[in-house]
């Protein structure tokens, strides 16, 4: 009975052994992959992948001017806004659309272009507008600038700079828009 647990156990450590040394060739093992796989996470671009999101776009008048709108709706849409974009066509813009008037702040965290901001009343007439906001891309969080209106706002919409002085735009000025389009 001894030598039997004695041959057995020879048997076992022979085992372990050999499926534990190395050799030279490359495996397919699990091991492998999952060390290869490892290896491709450590490579990979840091987080968040700097896209720009697409939107819908809404054609809109605002004094005149033919607008092509991208619309923020959700609280996704909205945290990401224009951020990324190297540059919008002088007739683009992003509307951010709330459900109900509020007082709305804005920082231009990873935003690589200057901008002008319009905070619209809920029946789409201007009540207040920012002027040439600062780009913020590669800025840490508590050194931009933030953006708020001083009047409710149910709506915001962000231009290129320089677009509220060259479209002439004035508080009361009304954004024409289909609103099926503004519904939640």
């Amino acid at each position: 009975m001894k030598n039997k647990f004695f041959i057995a156990t020879i048997l076992t450590l022979s085992f372990f052994s050999v499926s534990c040394s190395s050799s030279s060739e490359p495996s397919n093992s699990s091991a492998n992959i999952s060390q290869t796989d490892n290896l491709t996470q450590q490579n990979s671009p840091a987080l968040p992948i700097e896209v720009p999101q697409t939107l819908p776009i809404v054609q809109a008048t605002l004094k005149g001017h033919d607008l092509d709108i991208m619309l923020a709706k959700t609280f996704e849409e909205k945290r990401k806004g224009l951020m990324y974009r190297d540059k919008i066509k002088h007739n683009e813009g992003m509307l951010f659309v709330y459900t109900y008037p509020q007082r709305l702040a804005f920082w231009m965290k990873n935003t690589k272009i200057p901008l002008d901001i319009i905070f619209f009343s809920e029946k789409l007439t201007i009540v207040e507008m920012k002027a040439n906001m600062q780009p913020g891309y590669g800025m840490p969080d508590h050194m931009l600038d933030q953006y708020t209106s001083a009047n409710l706002a149910k709506y915001a919409l962000e231009l290129n700079a320089g677009s509220i002085e060259s479209f002439a735009l004035e508080i009361g000025d009304k954004l024409q828009i289909p609103e099926i389009f503004l519904s939640q």
